[in-house]
């Protein structure tokens, strides 16, 4: 999913904001606000380097926004070159300044996430979840509209968009069911269990994050934690039943031999290749032959 939102899309985005060609301002003047995914150290560090050998290659976004007392530079997409760029000490970073209103801003960080980002399916599912919400909240303004045009044409129904689940859908290039399993997975589960599932590396794993969401709400943890010790359970390998019988074999002869009779008696089973019943037997405190062979 996370490559699969259009090149269309992308530009119709830009379409609707006013971009201004890139220019150079300084980069601890650029505010980084709350954003929906998390800046991964090891990702910084592997921009920082392939900056250093060939530049930056894509200029980061940034919107300027009016507050009381001065203008603010906000980012809008590329919190990854910034803080690589900030490692390297560089002062002044190429910026795009975009205009556009708060709904748009933040569909064009979405936008660039799905394209260019490795999300995993908690992080995809909260940027799908997040855009559908965007989404919605845009049509909200156009049936505004709508309605106020047909209260004076007196024509219910007509040009009304299309639902937000499959707008979202048919924009992300994903099926409705995907959507709604993305919607599932970011609203259904608690913050606590997010943490959980990220801690416990389930985050990319989408039926257990499924398994999870379906849970009550006070018992998620708790469910992340069951997970965990299932996929721990399968991943041990079975007791080798060889072995015990081995084991169980080699406590009813060990008594039976003297210590004169032993050395004989394990070169047999060598001879045999009984290699695990040698191994109980010399646990056991009976010398002989090295044990070879396999069992």
């Amino acid at each position: 999913m996370a490559r699969r939102i259009s090149e269309e899309l992308a530009r119709a985005i830009q379409e609707q904001a006013k971009i201004v060609r890139p220019e150079l301002v300084y980069a601890d003047n650029v505010i980084v606000g709350p954003r929906l995914r998390r800046a991964d150290p090891a990702v910084v560090e592997t921009l920082a380097r392939s900056i250093a050998e060939i530049g930056l290659q894509v200029p980061i976004s940034v919107r300027l926004e009016e507050q009381p007392d001065r203008q603010c530079l906000f980012l809008v997409a590329g919190a990854h070159r910034l803080a690589a760029v900030k490692k390297l000490g560089w002062e002044q970073v190429p910026a795009v300044f975009i205009e556009a209103d708060s709904i748009d801003v933040r569909r064009w960080e979405i936008a660039e996430n799905l394209h260019r980002a490795e999300l995993t399916v908690l992080e995809r599912a909260e940027h799908v979840t997040e855009w559908l919400r965007l989404t919605e909240e845009k049509q909200r303004g156009v049936l505004r509209q709508v309605d106020a045009k047909l209260s004076v044409r007196g024509r219910e129904g007509e040009g009304r968009p299309e639902s937000g689940i499959r707008a979202a859908s048919r924009e992300l290039g994903i099926t409705e069911p995907e959507a709604r399993r993305s919607v599932t997975i970011a609203e259904a589960l608690t913050p606590e269990a997010k943490t959980a599932a990220v801690d416990a590396h389930l985050d990319d794993n989408q039926s257990a994050l499924l398994t999870v969401a379906k849970t009550p709400a006070e018992q998620q943890v708790a469910k992340v934690g069951e997970l965990v010790r299932q996929r721990r359970g399968a991943a041990e390998p079975a007791p080798d039943p060889r072995k015990a019988a081995a084991g169980e074999l080699a406590g009813h002869l060990a008594p039976r031999f003297s210590r004169e009779e032993w050395p004989r008696l394990l070169e047999l089973i060598t001879t045999l290749k009984c290699r695990l019943l040698v191994e109980e037997l010399t646990r056991l405190g009976v010398t002989g032959p090295e044990p070879g062979g396999e069992g």
